[in-house]
């Protein structure tokens, strides 16, 4: 397949490569093929069990049984003796979570190995979890390149490192490339198209309380489409089954699997798998894991025919008989639709890919994905929204708001961590504990105490406080070594991960961070770590809800599955405009001033509706920068397909953020602004309509709208010159109330 060889070809050179393949692409075997070509054994990471278990199974059919999952899977016995064979270099391939590289006893049979025996290459699969900007992030991924390196490195030779992932934004693979050190120019391995011609997508739109009924009437057609009898399609048939997947966005509740898999299993009359990463409510834990990898096996091998999933199972399993799925709920990107649907027609054969979305309140749904709105007020409207009435929208973001606690929760934390771990100004060895009470005050799920000190532990990495962590988990313990970082060096790192985002805010993030420096290390330290955590609320968690809205835009765009196939391809492919925007990106303004070069090109509908998507993808990326916001607004204004209330967010928060967040004179950004609407003018009525939701923001005032009239079209400049009489009418008669008074 297209981009197998590059892969190959540099990994027996000994060069690092980041392999971007869709979904079905091979890249498994890419890799699996160097390493057996090369001297040594592999070391693969994955994040998901069901994924390790999949890819032994694999290599197994074909004859390759020397291979391991080192995992939470195996009692204690067995993972010493696995350790012991491993070290001993028995095994070609090795499967570990990233988490394992936190653990003591791994590190030491790695060095054990690598004393005899060197490590062939390094595989980091489904490499997007590298990044804090993806849906799907680690904590246990952050240093992975470092450490893989280190450790894995045999005699002063380090192996090649292939990250691999079926899809990424911008942001998210540079910041792979970053945080893996994959640098070079031509270390990036990417496809000619991300079409998947089987694949036919289809959106069915339903009330939520309809939505089970409408994912069974989709269902229940699939047998006439595909030409078989009712009675055999949903049955184990061998290789001959026409195996599916409904995705369900939790584990509990109406929409989860257990509930999901009891309407299915009633309404087709046949067994339905239950898969899902936590286990389900009264469920043991342990008991949970033997459950789902007995249903994850009996699905692989056709001895069940439907499975009612989460997420969890959407990574990487290489089944070819997969003929449909469908996606219960919206999914939270298009990246993430693209994955979990990309797992049918892995034979390159028909298959179906539906979504059943519920957008019961467009106008609540409108707001609470809109750049403008605030996080507080998009969780004050998701609490106060009860489930009866709460629709895909509300769903997502109930999980979004509890993914990001606050900005006081999270720096609270990080002061916990730091009064557990003391002098952070010298370099020492240090244990601390998450069994401590203070952690598991808001802890109700399993392991929440754990996630909320690693996480804490995260932020104080990516400050350079903390050098490098092992975990313990039998005394519930993190082995932490301080790096005793000066104030300076903090800042700097603090100005590094910023300048990741925008090399601007990277300097003005240093600066600041230099500015709080203090005799009082520990308050220094906490000071930044705020602000640390305040960057990545103003970016990361609108970037997320930025890729929210682009799936939910694609949805209701999607009326015929070719158009929600284009829009799809011409989010995830590169395009004609991405220079360019790359530019304006990287502007010290804002973008404004690079707007010209984009909006000369835009002549045609077609133009339109490539740079509306080039423009969203930029957006899931880097969603607060007022140029693309503005482009944003006029190729959604010149689509054939345009939203008018899409064009408003987007004028709203190209203002707010010019004037907020950027400082931007009036004048500069009228400029742009009027630059917009004169190319708009070319469609009846886009024009107006973009200037009209320019008047209608809180952002302006009069200085703006007077620097605007010299920019607009002679034919609009009558509108802002009305808003200009109207507001000198409005004082007017403050004027003479105040008066009479």
């Amino acid at each position: 397949w297209d981009g197998q060889w590059e892969v190959i070809d540099r990994t027996l050179r000994g060069l690092d490569s980041v392999v971007l393949l869709p979904t079905g692409a091979g890249k498994s075997i890419a890799f699996q093929l160097a390493a057996l070509l090369l001297p040594g054994r592999c070391i693969a990471v994955d994040p998901i069990l069901s994924l390790i278990d999949d890819q032994i199974d694999n290599l197994a059919a074909v004859g390759i049984d020397r291979c391991i999952g080192i995992t939470s899977q195996l009692t204690t016995e067995e993972r010493g003796l696995a350790l012991q064979a491993f070290q001993s270099g028995h095994y070609l391939f090795c499967y570990v979570a990233p988490e394992r590289f936190q653990t003591v006893p791994f590190r030491e049979a790695l060095r054990a190995l690598t004393a005899n025996t060197p490590i062939s290459l390094i595989a980091i699969d489904e490499a997007h979890c590298v990044s804090e900007w993806g849906h799907d992030f680690r904590t246990a991924y952050l240093n992975l390149g470092r450490l893989t390196r280190d450790y894995c490195a045999s005699h002063g030779v380090v192996p090649p490192l292939v990250a691999l992932t079926g899809t990424a934004s911008k942001i998210v693979l540079m910041d792979v490339q970053r945080e893996l050190g994959i640098t070079a120019f031509d270390a990036i391995i990417s496809p000619k198209t991300f079409d998947r011609p089987e694949l036919r997508y289809t959106i069915l739109t339903s009330p939520s309380g309809e939505k089970v009924q409408r994912v069974l009437g989709f269902l229940e057609r699939l047998p006439t489409d595909f030409g078989l009898d009712r009675s055999q399609f949903f049955r184990p048939r061998g290789r001959q089954t026409y195996a599916g997947l409904v995705f369900c966005p939790h584990v509990n509740g109406p929409y989860g699997v257990v509930e999901q898999a009891e309407h299915l299993k009633e309404a087709l009359r046949t067994p339905v798998g239950v898969y899902s990463g936590e286990p389900p409510r009264n469920t043991d834990a342990e008991e949970w894991e033997k459950e789902k990898r007995r249903v994850a096996r009996d699905f692989k091998r056709n001895r069940i025919a439907v499975l009612a999933c989460t997420k969890a199972f959407g990574m990487g399993i290489d089944k070819p008989n997969i003929r449909y799925t469908v996606h219960i709920a919206l999914p939270p990107s298009i990246e993430s639709f693209y994955q979990e649907a990309g797992r049918a027609g892995r034979d390159r054969r028909r298959a179906e890919c539906a979504i059943v979305l519920s957008n019961d309140d467009p106008r609540r749904s409108q707001r609470l994905l809109s750049p403008a709105t605030p996080l507080d007020e998009v969780g004050r409207v998701v609490n106060e929204t009860s489930w009866d009435d709460a629709d895909d929208i509300v769903r997502a973001l109930w999980f979004h708001v509890r993914a990001f606690r606050g900005e006081r929760a999270e720096v609270e934390d990080i002061a916990r961590m730091l009064d557990q771990l003391g002098d952070v100004q010298t370099r020492r060895q240090v244990n601390v504990t998450w069994g401590d009470p203070r952690w598991l005050s808001e802890g109700r799920w399993r392991d929440a105490g754990r996630e909320r000190a690693e996480k804490a532990l995260h932020r104080l990495v990516v400050l350079g406080v903390v050098k490098d962590y092992t975990v313990d988990f039998a005394s519930q313990e993190f082995g932490v070594r301080i790096a005793g970082a000066t104030q300076e060096e903090i800042a700097a790192a603090f100005g590094r991960y910023a300048a990741a985002y925008q090399q601007r805010l990277g300097e003005q993030a240093e600066r600041e961070a230099l500015a709080l420096r203090r005799e009082a290390h520990r308050e220094y330290v906490l000071a930044v770590a705020e602000r640390l955590v305040r960057f990545i609320y103003q970016h990361i968690e609108l970037a997320r809800r930025r890729a929210l809205n682009e799936m939910l835009q694609a949805a209701i765009a999607g009326q015929t599955g070719d158009q929600l196939r284009r829009r799809i391809l011409a989010y995830l492919e590169q395009s004609e405009w991405d220079e360019r925007l790359e530019a304006v990106r990287a502007s010290a303004v804002g973008g404004v001033d690079r707007l010209a070069p984009v909006l000369d090109d835009l002549v045609s509908p077609n133009d339109a509706a490539a740079l509306r998507a080039a423009t969203g993808r930029a957006l899931a990326s880097y969603p607060d920068v007022p140029g693309l916001l503005i482009l944003r607004s006029v190729s959604e204004a010149l689509s054939p397909d345009a939203d008018p209330e899409e064009v408003r967010q987007n004028v709203e928060a190209a203002l707010g953020f010019a004037f907020e967040k950027f400082r931007l004179d009036s004048t500069e950004v009228a400029a742009a602004l009027g630059q917009a609407i004169a190319r708009a003018r070319d469609k009846a009525g886009a024009g107006e309509l973009l200037l009209r939701s320019t008047l209608d923001s809180r952002h302006i005032d009069r200085v703006f709208v007077r620097a605007l009239i010299q920019h607009v079209p002679r034919d609009l400049a009558g509108i802002p010159a009305w808003w200009l009489l109207n507001k000198l009418a409005e004082r007017c008669e403050a004027l003479l109330t105040t008066e009479e008074g």
